[in-house]
């Protein structure tokens, strides 16, 4: 395998796995309330479009291929938004929890 050839396969698992990241962090916004948002300081909507966006200059390789003025701070930007949301943005905010309310079973147990 050619150098360029390697550099292709890299590239090409580098961009599935943050098209990846992207989709898994605007998954888990969509599915978390309004009302979490708050302990973290800010708004569902305003991080939905951010990881909209984020998503959108991700595919930017693989679906349409617009040339992009700044491309590489926007892909810079498409990686830095859902890792911040996963870390910190997150963790600001309450635990969810299981069916039951996070208490334990009747049936057994200790």
């Amino acid at each position: 395998m050619s150098y360029y050839g390697a550099m292709g396969w890299i590239s090409l698992t580098i961009s599935v796995v943050v098209i990846g990241l992207a989709l898994w962090a605007l998954i888990a916004a969509a599915f978390r309330s309004s009302s979490d948002f708050v302990y973290a300081g800010t708004t569902k909507t305003r991080w939905l479009v951010g990881l909209i966006a984020s998503l959108l200059v991700s595919l930017n390789g693989f679906a349409y291929n617009i040339p992009l003025m700044f491309g590489w701070l926007l892909s810079i930007a498409a990686i830095v938004a859902p890792i911040y949301y996963l870390g910190p943005v997150r963790s600001r905010m309450p635990q969810k929890r299981g069916r039951r309310g996070g208490q334990r079973s009747q049936r057994g147990g200790w």
